[in-house]
């Protein structure tokens, strides 16, 4: 079992499957928080559209999150440039911005929190406070660290916390949704359904985490997936969220009502295990493991250089948006590429950030090539659905991973997690 503490809220409200033939201006494939907050902006803004899920809405990535909403994205405003780093911190504060507007209208337990990165690395908190402090004065040097009082920190005023649930259901109340509603092909102007129906579009969003159309552009060679383990715990508190950005042993955590979730333990999918994060909780907390009362992970989709991939798929398919990357970081990026899909579909504008055609040589590209090649190569069975490489069985949590782009199947051979749209046999 992989049960969150968001799980509670979701609710059994079904949407109808489709079952004939339509057209939309608008096809979002994905109903997680992403294709959800698109859908409810094109909707504003009067634009026919309709958005499929495979399953339900909101039982995949977004019912595993953390849902900490802050532009305060570790150290990443290192890594660019002035202009990049303003760029990137206007979008996610608008989105801030947007999530507060909303809490007016929607109640999803939204409260305005101080957000606070922490390292025992005194040098790497001062620098990123130096790059800060001008373009965002509402920052401060945090030097009372829960659970870790060799370290300081950088906490962002006005910050946020949420009920991911509360908000998805909230926004699905009047939203064109179809439910069990799978993609099996995809054209420039059609979609075929599982069940041979189409659906004909003048633009396709996909918002599924791991795109599932990827190959023209290579996408599978720039993204990374990577599992985060999530413990809650009672009876412990802290006021506001902290994420650490040490390596060994960082946690981040954040309150929510009296529960105490904590968050760590990074890791490419088929590389990381549940039982090492539960016992560095329980070290860091000074508890039992039976104080546990859920344990879970999560997973999202990185990118080479850290910035999502929001934009046109590939030159030959400029009506085709995808909506990916988010880096660990979802639930502000989730809102901010509303924003820029909408403009791309209203305006033909893109925001040059997150565009996917900008190519970045690193160390991660090297490492996803040779673990590409590496797992390709390998006698090991079963072989992944998506592109074929050799399967990773985890005996702790009764998983097939794939190393290579982070598909996950259960024991019996079950597509849980993509890219893979197709079981195994095991």
């Amino acid at each position: 079992m992989n049960k969150s503490i968001w799980d509670e809220y979701l609710k059994n409200k079904k949407y109808n499957r489709l079952d004939e033939n339509i057209e939309t201006d608008v096809l979002i494939i994905g109903g997680g928080i992403v294709g959800i907050l698109i859908a409810n902006l094109l909707k504003d803004y009067n634009i026919k559209y309709c958005l499929v899920e495979k399953d339900e809405i909101g039982r995949g990535t977004t019912s595993k999150t953390t849902a900490f909403l802050t532009v305060q994205h570790e150290t990443l405003y290192q890594e660019l440039n002035d202009i990049e780093r303003r760029s990137y911190l206007y979008i996610n504060n608008k989105a801030l911005h947007r999530y507060k507007q909303l809490s007016k209208i929607y109640d999803f337990d939204y409260e305005e929190v101080d957000s606070c990165i922490y390292s025992k690395n005194h040098n790497l908190i001062e620098k990123e406070y130096e790059i800060l402090k001008d373009i965002y004065p509402d920052i401060y040097i945090n030097k009372n660290i829960p659970f870790d009082s060799d370290a300081i920190g950088i906490s962002f005023k006005n910050q946020a916390i949420i009920n991911p649930i509360k908000l998805l259901y909230a926004l699905a109340q009047d939203l064109n949704i179809y439910e069990h509603t799978e993609i099996v092909k995809i054209k420039k102007h059609y979609a075929v359904l599982k069940s041979g129906k189409r659906i004909k579009f003048k633009y396709l969003v996909t918002a599924t985490n791991y795109p599932i159309n990827n190959k023209l552009n290579f996408l599978f060679m720039k993204l990374t997936q990577k599992k985060s383990y999530v413990c809650v715990v009672k009876n412990k508190f802290v006021k506001g969220t902290y994420c650490s950005l040490d390596k060994d042993n960082g946690l981040y955590y954040r309150m929510y009502k009296d529960y105490l979730i904590i968050g760590g333990n990074d890791s490419d999918t088929g590389c990381g295990c549940k039982s090492s994060f539960e016992k560095l909780v329980c070290k860091k907390l000074n508890i039992t493991k039976e104080d546990i009362l859920y344990s879970y992970y999560g997973q999202d989709t990185t990118t080479l250089d850290k910035v999502p991939y929001i934009g046109y798929s590939d030159i030959f398919h400029k009506n085709h948006i995808i909506v990916t990357g988010f880096n660990l970081w979802g639930f502000t990026w989730a809102m901010a590429s509303s924003e820029i899909v909408l403009k791309i579909i209203k305006d033909k504008k893109y925001f040059k950030l997150t565009r996917l055609n900008r190519w970045c040589v690193n160390k991660n590209l090297f490492k996803n090539i040779y673990t590409s090649i590496k797992n390709l190569l390998t006698f090991r069975r079963p072989r992944c659905t998506h592109l074929g490489c050799g399967l990773i069985y985890n005996k702790e949590e009764e998983n097939y991973e794939c190393p290579c782009h982070g598909s996950i199947y259960n024991k019996e051979g079950k597509v849980i997690n993509g890219p893979a749209r197709k079981d195994i046999n095991v």
